[in-house]
């Protein structure tokens, strides 16, 4: 969250939530002496909420009222967090745990531009594959699963349970997800989709937006295969 008061230097701080860094631009400016006023960019266009508030002039008094406020505004904007939090290896069992059944794993991101782009598409690929008896297992990999959970309200009913992934260490992964046939590597984009086969064996993998699409035609294939 990043947070802008103007003077003369124009001091920027960052602050964190109990949850870890927010990944939504807060802007705070002086619009007159005295005056602040809040804008939130939660999507786009800008602004999603906007309110006024009038400080003290004294520079430390206006920065805890100011942290006070983004902290209140916030919880307010973004509301609940209705994910599940699991670490990797936890989603790492869950896709393991899912053996015997054909199964799409799908990694996105409520920041990222293309996740958003694909999103319709994969709502779509999953709610056939649901109906199908194909496993769906969605992670988010938000900083927050308030941003993820409001993302997901936007975007409305989804055929998948809300899950975040927990906060990760380099490597950890590839380390959980390369056994499994997901190659991760030391970085790697999103949104990503995987689909696996009833053998565990990963048929198709791919990081970008038209992902899902590709991954509806595996899917027929698949079921041509096992007719």
């Amino acid at each position: 969250m990043l947070v802008r008061m103007p003077g003369p230097t124009d001091i920027q701080h960052q602050i964190e939530t109990a949850n870890g860094a927010m990944s939504e631009d807060l802007a705070l400016w002086a619009a007159s002496p005295g005056r602040v006023t809040l804008v939130s960019y939660l999507d786009d266009p800008p602004p999603y909420r906007k309110a006024n508030c009038y400080l003290s002039s004294t520079g430390l008094a206006a920065c805890l009222l100011l942290s006070a406020l983004l902290t209140a505004s916030c919880d307010e904007i973004l509301g609940e967090d209705r994910t599940t939090g699991v670490t990797v290896a936890q989603a790492a069992r869950q896709i393991q745990d899912e053996d015997g059944k054909v199964r799409i794993v799908y990694l996105w991101s409520s920041s990222c531009g293309e996740c958003r782009t694909a999103m319709p598409s994969f709502v779509s690929l999953a709610t056939r594959a649901r109906d199908e008896g194909t496993t769906v297992l969605a992670f988010s990999t938000d900083d927050s699963g308030r941003a993820a959970t409001a993302y997901l309200e936007e975007v409305g009913p989804v055929p998948f349970e809300p899950t975040r992934i927990l906060p990760w260490r380099s490597g950890e992964f590839d380390a959980a997800l390369s056994p499994l046939g997901i190659e991760i590597g030391a970085t790697f984009g999103t949104p990503l989709v995987a689909v696996i086969d009833r053998d565990g064996e990963v048929l198709f993998q791919h990081e970008g937006r038209s992902g899902p699409a590709s991954a509806a035609e595996w899917l027929d294939w698949i079921e041509e295969r096992d007719r």
